[in-house]
């Protein structure tokens, strides 16, 4: 397994203890990398937790609910949630964040391969069509010249 290495964003504001940059840094890694296809959010977050300890608010009283409906998920609500934790950093609101980007993120990758994969296949069916149709012309050719051939040869 791959060692963590923090962005120098984070490195930097975990050394000055500056929490508010440690906060941008965390969100930083959510909105670069929404399907955390590198594997690098949980680890940043577990990265300020163990170097930055008081980093972790209390869930504020007056802060939006949490959305438990992932039909209800888009990026809309996600850029919402990424505002939020910015303004009310929890751990749970973090956590929701950053499953809410694997969920809308992680589809669109999955889509994505998808529709490679069905152009690929596309692709190779033409080339077998293609191939086909040509090699099957010159067999029909070089049969009908061989017919033609041993006809004119009948007729002398």
């Amino acid at each position: 397994m791959k060692k963590f290495i923090p962005s120098e964003y984070l490195k930097e504001a975990v050394e000055n203890r500056d929490l508010l940059n440690i906060k941008t840094a965390l969100t930083t890694y959510i909105t670069k990398d929404p399907a955390d296809t590198r594997g690098n959010t949980l680890k940043a977050l577990e990265y300020a937790k163990t170097h930055a300890v008081d980093l972790l608010e209390k869930e504020l009283d007056n802060g939006a609910p949490l959305e438990k409906n992932s039909e209800k998920w888009d990026k809309a609500y996600l850029a919402r949630l990424i505002r939020e934790v910015d303004n009310n950093f929890s751990e749970k609101r973090f956590l929701h964040a950053y499953e809410v980007g694997l969920h809308i993120y992680g589809k669109e990758d999955v889509q994505q391969e998808n529709s490679i994969i069905k152009t690929i296949g596309i692709i190779a069916l033409v080339v077998l069509i293609i191939l086909l149709f040509v090699f099957g012309k010159n067999r029909i050719s070089s049969r009908l010249e061989k017919m033609d051939t041993t006809t004119s040869g009948e007729r002398r």
